[in-house]
């Protein structure tokens, strides 16, 4: 892409963008640096630094133990020293092991393992002879005591304290590399900022020449174009006043036939108007029309269930008296059935009358000793008499009411067959009607409402014709105001014109001075 292909402001932008994204990366770098650089000294501190003051100060405990140790073994001391001096043994000896403890949860490589696996087996080797010292002191054999001081347990002691003084020379050796890593880190970063920024000083020195160099090309010819520009103004400032004059004379001419034009078409909107009120009250009254038909028709289909649930009322009280006949029939057979059971008391009542009349011709072949029995065949015989009257009379009553019940029934089934019919054809006659009814108010509203779809287009018609003559009106009216607007600025134009002039001679007076800033003259 050239570079005068592309806007100042672009420019602008990127060139502080890169010098911006330069300093973003230099401030990386620097603090990729120093956070290298912290981490170091940081491992100095948290490392180094305590791992040496815990194996100085074990050593010192060693000494401390060691000085102890001799004293005891002088045997130049009361008892009461010595339990101090064995006392002071224990605890500088508790000392070593918990900080020779603590130095080894922070060793960090083998080396240092394997120093601390040497120590720890020296310092075995003199814990136990150290036991075998204490053990003779108590037993107050100072020689033996001194003995194994100056030979054995010193021998451990030496062995123990140099594993401690090796570890300490490896951690200072270690210091020391990691300060000349840290030193060789320092002159890398400080190189590659200093590279950095030459390059970067020398990239943006040449971009803001090439910018600016280009910016001074556009200038030059921005100047030139401005002078095209003005002489291009003062001409067409001159024109525009010549057509301001003959638009303001034929907007004049147009306002006139505007007026006229307004007055037409409110004539024919009033007409129109009230055309859409005649059909607005039309429509009112179909609707009416329509409501009371559908109400009709509402009653009609009313009537028409009443109508039905009058049959079915009838059905069902006919219903209920054939059930009725029923009954009465299940009673004439009750009648039948008492009748049969009447003949048999007849039958009883014979056999009665003969075994009296049977005992009585005993009673009498008896002689005197069958009176009383006489007596009593005769008083069965009146009984079976009495009980055979009694039978005949409810016989004969029976008879009668069968009769009468059968007679009943046989009445009430005519009568009830003749009353269906005349029901039934009744009720379907007046359904019939009904929904002959039913059918012509159906076409009375469909009419009705054919009628009024006519009329809603009719109306819909006449009020789109309103609508759109309403439209034509404002649109003229806006015409009118456009027409007027344009006759005042036909003269604005007019002052435009000579405003356009003047603004024509101040741009030409500031060609001039972009001139003289370009080319170093001073503006006439």
């Amino acid at each position: 892409m050239k570079l005068d292909k592309i806007s100042f402001k672009f420019k602008v932008i990127f060139s502080f963008s890169l010098l911006f994204a330069v300093m973003l990366s230099l401030g990386g770098i620097s603090y990729y640096a120093s956070n290298t650089l912290n981490n170091k000294i940081t491992k100095s501190f948290n490392y180094y630094l305590p791992s040496i003051n815990l194996l100085v100060q074990s050593d010192r405990d060693f000494q401390q133990v060691l000085v102890a140790e001799r004293t005891i073994a002088s045997g130049n001391i009361d008892s009461k020293m010595i339990e101090e001096q064995i006392k002071e043994i224990k605890t500088n000896y508790d000392q070593v092991v918990t900080r020779v403890k603590k130095y080894e949860a922070k060793a960090q490589d083998e080396k240092e393992k394997e120093y601390l696996k040497a120590f720890w087996m020296h310092h075995k080797l003199w814990s136990d002879q150290l036991d075998i010292f204490l053990k003779h002191t108590a037993e107050s054999q100072f020689d033996k005591a001194r003995e194994l001081s100056l030979t054995t347990i010193s021998k451990h002691f030496e062995d123990a304290r140099n594993q401690l003084d090796a570890l300490q020379d490896y951690i200072l050796d270690k210091t020391v590399v990691e300060q000349k890593v840290s030193e060789e880190l320092f002159e890398k970063v400080a190189l590659t900022l200093i590279g950095s920024l030459i390059v970067t000083s020398i990239f943006i020195g040449l971009l803001y020449f090439s910018i600016f160099k280009i910016v001074g090309n556009r200038l030059e010819k921005t100047t030139a174009l401005l002078k095209k520009v003005t002489d291009h103004l003062s001409s067409s400032s001159t024109k525009l006043t010549e057509n301001s004059t003959s638009l303001s004379s034929a907007v004049t001419e147009q306002a006139s036939s505007l007026d006229e034009t307004v007055a037409a078409i409110n004539e024919i909107s009033a007409i129109v108007d009230k055309n859409c009120e005649t059909t607005d009250h039309t429509y009112r009254s179909s609707l009416t029309c329509k409501n009371t038909a559908i109400e009709g028709k509402t009653v009609v289909e009313k009537m028409v269930g009443e109508i039905e649930s009058i049959g079915s009322n009838i059905e069902l009280i006919l219903g209920q008296v054939q059930g009725n006949n029923s009954k009465l029939t299940n009673i004439n057979d009750l009648i039948q059935q008492i009748g049969e059971k009447t003949k048999v008391i007849n039958d009883i009542v014979f056999q009665t009358k003969l075994l009296s009349f049977n005992a009585s011709v005993e009673a009498a072949r008896a002689g005197e000793q069958g009176k009383g029995f006489s007596v009593v065949a005769e008083e069965v015989g009146n009984l079976a008499t009495m009980s055979g009257k009694a039978a005949a009379e409810i016989a004969a009553i029976l008879d009668s009411s069968i009769r009468t019940v059968e007679e009943i029934v046989r009445e009430s089934t005519q009568g009830l067959d003749g009353l269906m019919r005349i029901g039934h054809d009744s009720i379907t006659s007046g359904k019939k009607v009904a929904n002959e009814c039913d059918h012509l108010l159906d076409q009375i509203v469909e009419s009705i409402e054919n009628n009024n779809i006519m009329i809603e287009e009719v109306n819909k018609a006449s009020k789109e014709q309103a609508d759109a003559l309403k439209e034509i009106n404002l649109a003229i009216l806006n015409i009118d105001q456009a027409t007027k607007h344009n006759s005042e600025l036909a003269n604005a134009n007019s002052d435009v014109a000579g405003h356009l002039l003047r603004d024509s001679r101040s741009v030409g007076q500031v060609s001039d001075e972009i001139e003289g800033i370009v080319y170093g003259k001073k503006a006439a």
